[in-house]
């Protein structure tokens, strides 16, 4: 028998809903520690993945809750930046 190897190669929610079960989740926690009580579900969260990037996405978001557009900006910059230290921290489950 011969060894060989492969390449996986993957697009968010591919192999794994990683956009329903870990940006999201991400995007919740960031939110919870800048104490803002705004919480994604699945629902919401669909909707927002027309919008690519995910400050983008923050910032979109925001200016629907009523944020002048540059508050919006400079708090989705903000809360971009918390998600990378907190999606380090999410626990994998495969």
């Amino acid at each position: 028998m011969s060894s060989g190897w492969a390449a996986v190669f993957d697009v968010d929610g591919t192999l794994v809903d990683s956009e329903r079960d870990g940006h999201r989740v991400a995007f919740n926690r960031a939110f919870e520690r800048a104490g803002l009580p705004y919480r994604w579900d699945e629902k919401v969260y669909g909707e927002l993945l027309a919008i690519t990037g995910g400050r983008r996405r923050l910032a979109a978001y925001l200016q629907r809750a009523g944020l002048p557009g540059p508050e919006a900006a400079a708090l989705a910059t903000r809360l971009h930046l918390t998600l990378r230290c907190v999606a380090e921290r999410l626990p994998v489950e495969v």
